[in-house]
């Protein structure tokens, strides 16, 4: 799906479970976040709902998905520059 047919889900309040964002667009991606987020948490609870996670380590992913949400309607993950998703190189020999 391209950025756009994104966007226009999002603004029809049509959601996805999860989403794999990247390039190079940094404003893009911000954007579409930014937009995301606004449609699934009220303002009151954007402060307790999203997680921001800046590392790889698998088990504070999962810790993260796999938590209910407390003070808010639902959880929102975000998992910034994660290498999880990237080709494993190969070792040459």
């Amino acid at each position: 799906m391209d950025y756009n047919e994104a966007m226009r889900k999002l603004k029809a309040k049509e959601f996805s479970n999860a989403y794999l964002l990247y390039g190079e667009e940094e404003y893009l991606l911000d954007n579409f976040k930014r937009v995301l987020i606004e449609g699934l948490l009220p303002n009151d609870e954007r402060e307790t709902g999203i997680t921001v996670i800046d590392d790889n380590n698998i088990e504070n992913i999962i810790t993260a998905l796999e938590s209910i949400p407390f003070f808010s309607s639902r959880n929102v993950v975000i998992i910034n520059d994660s290498n999880l998703f990237r080709a494993a190189k190969n070792s040459g020999t």
